[in-house]
């Protein structure tokens, strides 16, 4: 999920960089992350989800903070 007031687009070096790596990547694919809400954590609950699924592997979540 990409910084506070950032988009995908923030993060598309960092996902690049990890799928040449070897580790499949996604957008949040949230739009401009402005807050959070019930509602957005539920949506990235299900897209985790259907991530493991798809890949039949665990996750790792990468993060990175500029604070």
């Amino acid at each position: 999920m990409p910084g506070m007031a950032s988009g995908d687009g923030s993060t598309a070096l960092l996902r690049n960089s990890l799928s040449e790596a070897g580790f499949h990547t996604y957008p949040a694919s949230l739009g401009r992350n402005l807050t959070i809400s019930p509602a957005k954590l539920a949506s990235l609950e299900t897209m985790l989800d259907r991530m493991v699924q798809a890949d039949r592997k665990k996750a790792v979540l990468v993060g990175w903070s500029l604070g």
